[in-house]
C-alpha cells in the first residue's frame, strides 16, 4: 500500500524517481524499492518524503484522517498511533542532529580559541615562537612551503618538519575521513552539488596574473612561494609557451624534487633526527593538519546553513594545500554516500585556495618572527 501511494503520488506531482530522490537526497535505486514494497523508509524519512509530495504522513500511509467523530476501525486506529509516532521521532531526531550540529561547531571555535594556550605549552616545551610557526605550517599540508619557512625560522629542525610534512601530505586519505565523517551527518554528506560554470580563457590567464600582484603587494615575503606558484599556472594557461609548460612539469619538477630530497636528508644526522624532539615536532604535526582539516569542515558546514543545504561540507576538507589529493578524498567521500555525486571539481576550489593560504600564512610567519 505505502509503495503504491508514494508512485501515484510522484507521479500526481509529475515527478520521476530521480527528481524525488534528488529532493530528498538520496539514490533513484532507494525510491525504486519503496514503490516495489522491498524497503520502507525511516520514521524521518517519511515525513520528508510527505513532505516532498506535498501529503499529510496519514495519507501517504493509505490511511486519511476520517473527518467524522465515529469510532475509528483497529486498522485506522493503528495507522494514526503511527503516524503520531512518526512524526514524534523524526522531530527528536531533528533535535538530536540540530544539538550535534552546534555541538561541533562549538567545539571548532573552543578549539580555535585554545590554539594561543598551545603555543603557550610550546614555549614551555623550549621550542620558541619561530621554531612553534614553522611546526605549524605542517598543517597546511605543503612540503615546500614547511620547508620553506623552516629553512628561514628554525633550520636545526628542517630534516624532522619535512619529513612531518611529506608524511602526512601522503597519509591525507587515512586522517581526513574520520575527521570528515565525525563533524558530518549523512544528509550533509549526500548534499549533491551542481554542475559549475565554464571558465573563459580571458579569465584563467587573468587570475593568477592579479592574485600574483594583489598578495606580492601586501605580503612581500610571500613572492617567492606565491610567484612560482602562480608562474607555473600562467605558463599553463596562456598556450603560448608549450615548451616552458612542460619542461616546469616534468623535467625541471623531477630535478627540484631530487635536489631537495637530497638536500634535505643530508641535514639528518643522527644526534639531530633520531631524538624525543623529532617525535613531539610529528605529533604537533599531527595536530595542526587534523586542526586545519576540521576547521575546513566546520566552514563547510557554516556556508551549508548558509545558503540552505547548497554546499557539501566535505569540500571543506580539501581547503589543504596537497593538491590534489584533498579533493580526491572529498570525491571519494562523497560517493560513499552518494554514488551520482560529483565533488571534484567543487573541491579543487577550497584546494586551490589552501594552497594559497598556506603560501600567505608562511610570508606573514617569516614577516613576523623572520
Amino acid at each position: 500500500m505505502l509503495g503504491e501511494n508514494i508512485r501515484a503520488l510522484r507521479k500526481a506531482r509529475g515527478l520521476s524517481q530521480q527528481e524525488l530522490a534528488e529532493r530528498l537526497h538520496v539514490v533513484r535505486q532507494t525510491v525504486s524499492k519503496w514503490e516495489q514494497g522491498l524497503s520502507v523508509p525511516d520514521a524521518d524519512m517519511l515525513v520528508r518524503l510527505a513532505e516532498c509530495l506535498e501529503v499529510p504522513v496519514e495519507e501517504l500511509l493509505g490511511t486519511p484522517r476520517p473527518e467524522s467523530t465515529a469510532p475509528l476501525e483497529p486498522q485506522a486506529v493503528l495507522a494514526d498511533k503511527l503516524s503520531a509516532l512518526t512524526g514524534q521521532l523524526a522531530e527528536q531526531n531533528h533535535r538530536r542532529r540540530r544539538f550535534w550540529k552546534w555541538v561541533a561547531i562549538a567545539a571548532g571555535i573552543c578549539g580555535l580559541l585554545l590554539l594561543p594556550q598551545l603555543v603557550l605549552t610550546l614555549l614551555m616545551l623550549g621550542y620558541g615562537l619561530p621554531a612553534n610557526s614553522s611546526i605549524g605550517i605542517i598543517g597546511g599540508a605543503d612540503g615546500p612551503t614547511a620547508i620553506f619557512v623552516t629553512n628561514k625560522l628554525a633550520p636545526e629542525l628542517l630534516s624532522a618538519i619535512a619529513v612531518a610534512a611529506y608524511s602526512y601530505m601522503a597519509l591525507i586519505p587515512l586522517i581526513q575521513p574520520p575527521i570528515m565523517k565525525a563533524l558530518t551527518t549523512k544528509k550533509e554528506r549526500v548534499i549533491k552539488m551542481g554542475q559549475l560554470r565554464k571558465v573563459s580563457k580571458a579569465e584563467k590567464v587573468i587570475f593568477p596574473i592579479v592574485v600574483s600582484c594583489v598578495v606580492i603587494m601586501l605580503i612581500p615575503d610571500t613572492a617567492s612561494l606565491i610567484g612560482c606558484l602562480m608562474l607555473g599556472n600562467l605558463f599553463r594557461e596562456a598556450g603560448c609557451v608549450e615548451r616552458l609548460s612542460d619542461t616546469a612539469q616534468n623535467a625541471l619538477c623531477n630535478i627540484v624534487t631530487i635536489m631537495l630530497g637530497t638536500t634535505v636528508g643530508a641535514t639528518a644526522d643522527g644526534q639531530t633526527f633520531l631524538s624525543l624532539q623529532t617525535i613531539g615536532i610529528v605529533v604537533m604535526g599531527l595536530a595542526a593538519f587534523c586542526f586545519s582539516t576540521a576547521g575546513g569542515v566546520l566552514l563547510g558546514k557554516l556556508l551549508c546553513l548558509i545558503t540552505g543545504g547548497k554546499i557539501n561540507p566535505l569540500i571543506g576538507s580539501a581547503g589543504v594545500s596537497a593538491v590534489p589529493m584533498a579533493a580526491r578524498v572529498s570525491q571519494v567521500e562523497g560517493r560513499k554516500y552518494n554514488p551520482t555525486n560529483f565533488l571534484l571539481m567543487h573541491a579543487m576550489g577550497p584546494n586551490v585556495a589552501g594552497v594559497i593560504g598556506s603560501a600567505v600564512a608562511a610570508g606573514i610567519l617569516i614577516n613576523i618572527f623572520g
